[in-house]
């Protein structure tokens, strides 16, 4: 089998000495010695271990996240150490969003700056306040109804009828015909537990892709549908680019949030909106709750639909004309 020194090493791999032995120091890497000199050998696993740590690294782990998916992996749990890259990924997405807003502030600060100098305007001071509430909302995010333990027992509890979820099925019902997805459009369904709203709104050939903060929940969805697209990930947060998706979908997910949570959580789903997108939310929320959602949707054409026999329940519908 090839060894080869540190040098040759770090030029097989494009990288320092330098960078090798700051991941030995920190117990990433193990290697044998030539037994001559004492010089470090590297064999070729040794750079497979090496290339993977600079790719987790390259991906955004810090150190302690990057051992755990390397010890994980090396255990053979490879699903523990996939659910921890979906958690980068989650976490990764909630940043982006960050940087964009400190970069369109950066860009009124200089506008502001060319015109007035250091006096700051009280809109952007206010739109300063936004941007820090923004990202207060989302690092402090956290799920308080524990759905991972819901996960195994939740499709039969619906079917029984669950108090959690009244009317449910009409409410699918109502969201899918509202929506009417096509052939071949993209749909994107928000808190999509075991994907029953996704099953919906995908039997007309619609390509329909979920997101999930609870682990257990998005595991029964992928055995249910294998060949779904999921994410790890929340409303505040939805880990896909701008103007994805065609329409989109939430069902009993925003009574949940706190109220200055919702409409955060409704401008992430416009923001994943294709221009002249559309899309149903469903929630138990009574008609004056709806209010947080008139600023966010100006412009939109809006309607809200109470679900029959249901006081508590009602869906949103909205689409902006192209």
């Amino acid at each position: 089998m090839d060894t080869f020194h540190i040098t040759e090493a770090a030029r097989r791999l494009g990288i320092t000495t330098r960078t090798i032995r700051f991941y030995e120091e920190k117990g990433l890497l193990t290697f044998s010695k030539d037994p001559v000199n004492g010089y470090r050998l590297f064999s070729g696993h040794d750079l497979l271990r090496l290339e993977t740590i600079l790719v987790l690294r390259e991906a955004g782990l810090s150190i302690p996240d990057l051992r755990n998916v390397l010890e994980t992996h090396g255990m053979g749990r490879q699903e523990e150490s996939l659910y921890l890259l979906e958690l980068q990924r989650s976490l990764l997405y909630a940043r982006r969003l960050d940087l964009d807003n400190q970069i369109r502030m950066n860009e009124e600060l200089i506008r502001s700056f060319s015109r007035e100098g250091m006096n700051l305007s009280p809109a952007l001071q206010h739109q300063a306040g936004d941007v820090r509430k923004q990202r207060e909302l989302r690092s402090s995010w956290t799920d308080h109804y524990r759905f991972d333990l819901q996960a195994e027992d939740f499709d039969a509890q619906l079917a029984e009828g669950s108090a959690q979820y009244p009317g449910y099925p009409d409410a699918i019902r109502l969201m899918a015909e509202l929506l009417d997805p096509k052939p071949a459009e993209s749909g994107l369904d928000i808190g999509t537990g075991t994907g029953n709203l996704a099953e919906a709104l995908g039997k007309q050939g619609a390509v329909i892709r979920g997101v999930d903060q609870s682990r257990r929940m998005l595991q029964v969805c992928r055995r249910k549908f294998p060949m779904m697209e999921t994410k790890l990930g929340n409303a505040l947060a939805i880990p896909y680019d701008a103007g994805s998706f065609d329409f989109a979908a939430s069902g009993y997910v925003f009574h949940l949030l706190a109220p200055e949570e919702r409409s955060q959580a409704l401008a992430e789903l416009l923001r994943v909106l294709k221009p002249g997108g559309r899309f149903a939310i469903c929630a138990l929320l009574p008609a004056e709750a709806w209010s947080f959602a008139a600023a966010v949707l100006d412009g939109w054409q809006t309607h809200l639909h109470p679900l029959p026999g249901q006081k508590q329940v009602s869906v949103l519908y909205a689409a902006k004309p192209c």
